[in-house]
């Protein structure tokens, strides 16, 4: 009786946490021993050489695992050549893909609770296969170069570049072009931004110098994250997403909180000074109900008799505050 320490699951994206892992390659790797894609029916074997335990010796077999169904890889066909590819289907939509290397991933959790003797009967938990594919290009024809690759605009290679200033490429920037940025596998499948070059420094929003020399900025659009077809985020990453939101929420809040202090330091009218002090105050009392610092509208009301002086003395009132702010207001709670 051989116990073989693989179970039949095929993971979605959002199922890799705090696992570990082992990596394998298919057919034509340079790995000792590769793994085989096998399609029957619609169906994927994965077949692979695993140590099983046979009475109390090691063994090698090679046995055909079941994997589960996914959604990010409906109706499978797998044909070789001198190499694996794989046609399927995901979002509607019909692909091809060469096998790449691939890991086996383990729950790192359950095996650390698990004794030796508990392990060797096959009690291993929950293992996924996560395959890794290098999908063909989906772009037209008229997207393609000479070699048949998609060809990469002149803008695209000048943010590729990674300089905040100016590059070979800056000479294609326009205003109006948009920036579509992608993180893969923050959170989930991939993080994604989209940005517009604009004329001249924006008021407001986020933003970033994309080119000095024309004065284009790169102005923050919107923000998304990208599912597979079958993702869904469990309710422990769920929850954690959303904590990391409040936070990041509470820390613009306050960091915004901060540059209206610092803006104090500019204004020189007594009427104006006046205006913006009532106006700081409002904001850090909304703070107040949310749990904010008192201290810091006590530290800002002392400015209040000081609208009369004079600007040297006045920014060094307003830039003493700050410091204060800066070292003692809590910026995430």
């Amino acid at each position: 009786m051989c116990n073989i320490a693989v179970k039949h699951l095929f993971g979605t994206y959002s199922d890799l946490y705090g696992l570990c892992r082992g990596s394998t390659e298919p057919k034509g790797g340079s790995n000792l021993y590769n793994y085989k894609l096998i399609e029957s029916d619609g169906n994927l074997k994965l077949e692979l050489r695993l140590l099983a335990t046979e009475n109390s010796d090691l063994i090698e077999t090679t046995p055909e695992i079941r994997l589960s169904p996914s959604n990010q890889l409906a109706n499978p066909q797998v044909t070789t050549d001198r190499k694996q590819k794989i046609d399927f289907r995901v979002a509607h939509q019909s692909m091809t893909a060469m096998l790449k290397g691939s890991d086996i991933i383990f729950d790192r959790r359950h095996l650390e609770n698990r004794t030796g003797e508990l392990l060797e009967e096959g009690d291993i938990g929950s293992v996924w296969f996560k395959l890794v594919l290098d999908v063909d290009s989906q772009a037209p024809d008229t997207w393609l170069d000479g070699r048949g690759r998609v060809a990469t605009p002149p803008s695209v290679h000048h943010f590729i570049s990674s300089l905040s200033t100016t590059s070979k490429h800056h000479k294609s920037l326009e205003p109006g072009l948009r920036v579509l940025s992608v993180d893969m596998g923050m959170r989930t499948f991939a993080s994604c931004s989209v940005f517009e070059l604009v004329k001249d420094q924006p008021s407001n929003g986020l933003y970033f110098l994309a080119d000095e020399p024309k004065q284009l900025w790169a102005k923050h659009e919107r923000s998304f994250l990208l599912s597979l077809p079958g993702e869904y985020p469990s309710i422990k990453a769920r929850t954690a997403r959303f904590d990391a939101n409040q936070e990041l929420r509470s820390l613009r809040r306050r960091i915004g909180q901060l540059k209206s202090v610092l803006r104090l330091t500019v204004k020189d009218d007594r009427i104006d000074r006046k205006n913006a002090i009532s106006d700081v105050l409002e904001n850090l009392r909304k703070e107040d109900e949310d749990g904010g610092d008192i201290s810091a509208e006590v530290k800002i009301s002392e400015l209040l008799p000081l609208i009369d002086s004079s600007p040297e003395e006045w920014h060094n009132h307003v830039q003493a505050i700050y410091y204060y702010m800066e070292q003692t207001y809590p910026l995430i709670r």
